[in-house]
């Protein structure tokens, strides 16, 4: 595994140059890992808190980088995949 260094007290007018952090940078290495985790196995597995979780998915869909689709095992439940554009950045990334 790559270890990203980014800081997450970047000062304001530097925050453009870094749009994520590194724990959005796990999280989009396990989804393209394992594409339709749910969210408490991506909790797992980060090793962050459920709301921390929910934090990072919500930021990384609103930016279009992961998506949210109905599970096929669980049709309660949300899997988790990377976009396209998830995918491409996963690709720089690796």
């Amino acid at each position: 595994m790559r270890v990203m260094l980014v800081s997450e007290r970047t000062p304001k007018d530097h925050q453009h140059a870094i749009p994520y952090n590194a724990l959005d940078f796990n999280t989009i290495g396990a989804l393209s890992a394992s594409p339709g985790m749910r969210a408490a196995d991506l909790t797992e597995h980060l090793g962050v808190a459920p709301t921390t979780t929910s934090s990072v998915i919500a930021r990384l869909t609103k930016r279009g980088v992961v998506e949210r689709k109905r599970s096929i095992e669980d049709g309660r439940a949300a899997a988790l995949v990377v976009s396209e554009a998830g995918s491409a950045l996963a690709e720089i990334l690796h």
